[in-house]
């Protein structure tokens, strides 16, 4: 409907993308560290409840309990630190969305307000040219978007394939 203005909503998607992507790496990156502090304190507990009749006869159960709490600290620091940051970036990504529909609804109101020219349907800008390129444009970047944990599976997909046929 309008090359022009569909150039002016792509622009400002990078910085959309930038927020969701460190967004998702601080998250990970979270869920990285935690583990390995949950998988000690499971350890810890586990090996509590497997000689529960030992713990219990030498009245153990606070000894325990204070193991496993200091397994469970690393996983509370790393929350509390990863958890600022993942809240940076989920502002920065939500207050990219919202800058997002203010620059395009500005733009577009411009481009209306001074009668610029749409060469794809040889008239005029309009509101229903604005609304439709706007939300057109910011759905296909959405679904741009939802590419990249798909493409990450297909390739982890075909390594593991390969690793197959490798030994078939």
């Amino acid at each position: 409907l309008g090359w022009l203005y569909s150039l002016y909503i792509l622009l400002t998607l990078p910085i959309m993308f930038i927020g969701m992507g460190a967004f998702i790496s601080v998250i990970m990156k979270q869920a990285e560290v935690t583990k390995v502090s949950y998988a000690n304190a499971g350890a810890t507990s586990e090996q509590a409840l497997s000689a529960i009749k030992t713990v219990f006869s030498l009245n153990g159960q606070e000894h325990e309990a204070g193991k496993y709490m200091c397994d469970l600290v690393p996983a509370k620091e790393a929350t509390i630190k990863f958890g600022m940051v993942a809240a940076f970036f989920f502002g920065l990504f939500f207050f990219s969305i919202f800058a997002e529909y203010g620059f395009g609804y500005w733009i577009g109101a411009q481009m209306i307000k001074t009668s610029k020219y749409n060469h794809n349907v040889s008239r005029d800008y309009n509101v229903k040219d604005i609304i439709s390129i706007f939300f057109a444009v910011l759905t296909g970047g959405f679904a741009l978007g939802q590419l990249g944990p798909s493409a990450q599976a297909i390739t982890k997909a075909r390594q593991a394939g390969y690793h197959i046929y490798k030994v078939i």
